[in-house]
C-alpha cells in the first residue's frame, strides 16, 4: 500500500497482481487487473504524484500516469 502524496488516495497491490486506487474524496475505488499478473511488491508515487511506480514478483515494472 501507499498513499498518494497530495491527495486523499491509496494504491492497493494485491497477490493476483490487481492494482486499487481507493479516492477517500470520492469515496470511489478504480481497479485495474490486466497489467500484472502475479503479487503486488511494490507501489511508489514520485513527490508530485503524477506517476506511480509499480512491480510485481516476477519482476514486471510499470509506470503509471494521470493518477492525480
Amino acid at each position: 500500500m501507499e498513499w498518494h502524496p497530495n491527495q486523499p488516495t491509496i494504491a492497493i497491490g494485491w497477490e493476483n497482481g490487481t492494482i486499487t486506487l481507493w479516492s477517500e474524496e470520492s469515496k470511489m475505488a478504480k481497479e485495474e487487473c490486466n497489467v500484472h499478473k502475479d503479487k503486488i511488491s511494490i507501489i511508489v508515487f514520485n513527490p508530485t504524484g503524477s506517476r506511480m511506480v509499480t512491480a510485481d514478483d516476477k519482476g514486471n515494472v510499470v509506470v503509471w500516469r494521470g493518477i492525480n
